[in-house]
């Protein structure tokens, strides 16, 4: 049996004996970023990647990217220079870096 809880995108799995697991469903904006940031992890982040392994160092050219791009700040309130997104959002774009 799916239960819905408060959230749109969250359904709690339940039987008797309690919570079995949850499936979730992202919302549109959800799902934009983890596009944006999976495409940009796979164009810009990936090719990098051995010559950031070699150097022992994460490129100042790809964390300005990313600050282009609203990722140095994904749930931090707009009003003080955040991107003003869920904590889903935030996790989503950090699995996909």
């Amino acid at each position: 049996m799916l239960e819905r809880c408060e959230a749109d995108y969250v359904g709690i799995m339940t039987n008797r004996k309690g919570v079995l697991g949850m499936q979730m469903q992202f919302t549109d904006e959800q799902e934009m970023m983890r596009k944006m940031v999976r495409d940009f992890a796979q164009k810009e982040v990936a090719p990098a990647v051995e010559r950031m392994e070699r150097e022992d160092r994460f490129p100042r050219e790809l964390i300005d990217r990313m600050g282009e791009l609203g990722l140095m700040g994904v749930p931090i309130p707009e009003s003080y220079g955040g991107s003003g997104m869920d904590y889903i959002s935030y996790i989503i774009a950090i699995h996909e870096l």
